[in-house]
């Protein structure tokens, strides 16, 4: 596999390594991970993308018989009258004729439906950023009470607002975080979720999360061992910080002091 160089600072080195072990991964997998998120997705390595499981080439013939089998099984407990999602008796037992005699032209039918893996680290970063949003939500709200006001700019760019359901990974973690949602976990987040056309964002947002949640650690890291409660509120300082880092560096303030429009900065 080819190689590349990259020369980092020794801060720098020690932050995308810190990074790098939160979320479980060597820092090679990290590095090379940020660099596919630069690549436009048709130029991306398969196993980043999510979408649905390419069909088998081939299949072992053990597990032809299981799943012939299986379908023969199916095809002897299905009602007569059976036209559900399994299909009917004669549906199953060419399901497992199929099987029987080798025609791969038609093993795509035993995958339809099932989605790519969505990798640990993946869904590792997915949580994390909840658990972000979910600190920056409850600090929003305290700050409200109080009286204080952020700038409506930064206001926008500390909501959740899902995945762009046209990239094919972040569609995956869309349908992953709709799932966490209906199983009672991050409900918090949830009217912010399906205010935003149910979780579609129709940008990509991944890259904006990265670095929201890169300084959202930096932050973190600032608080107490032991402090959970400090690190359950953030300031109106610290979400500012964190709401800046959503944008685009070659979006953000200019020495004139004017901003780029918070709609489009987010992206990249």
């Amino acid at each position: 596999m080819p190689t590349i160089t990259i020369r980092l600072t020794d801060q720098e080195h020690v932050a995308v390594k810190q990074v790098a072990e939160d979320e479980g991964v060597t820092l090679s997998e990290f590095v090379r991970a940020a660099l596919h998120t630069a690549l436009p997705s048709s130029q991306r390595p398969r196993d980043t993308l999510g979408g649905e499981v390419p069909p088998p080439d081939s299949i072992p013939l053990h597990e032809r018989q299981q799943l012939a089998l299986l379908h023969r099984i199916l095809a002897n407990v299905l009602p007569e009258d059976a036209n559900g999602p399994d299909g009917d008796r004669e549906y199953q037992l060419r399901r497992a004729e199929v099987l029987e005699k080798g025609y791969t032209g038609e093993y795509y039918v035993e995958v339809a439906g099932f989605g790519r893996e969505l990798s640990k680290p993946h869904s590792a970063l997915l949580m994390d950023i909840l658990d972000m949003f979910r600190v920056i939500t409850a600090s929003r709200a305290r700050l409200d009470k109080e009286g204080t006001r952020l700038d409506p700019k930064t206001d926008y760019n500390l909501v959740f607002r899902g995945f762009d359901f046209h990239e094919p990974l972040e569609a995956q973690m869309a349908e992953y975080t709709e799932f966490l949602m209906n199983d009672g976990r991050w409900t918090d987040l949830q009217e912010q979720f399906n205010a935003n056309d149910r979780g579609n964002s129709h940008v990509p947002m991944l890259s904006a999360y990265r670095r929201m949640l890169n300084e959202y650690r930096t932050i973190m890291a600032t608080r107490r061992p032991g402090d959970y409660r400090g690190r359950l509120k953030l300031s109106a300082e610290e979400l500012t910080q964190i709401a800046q880092a959503s944008i685009h560096p070659s979006h953000r303030q200019h020495p004139s002091g004017d901003q780029a429009e918070a709609t489009s900065q987010q992206t990249g």
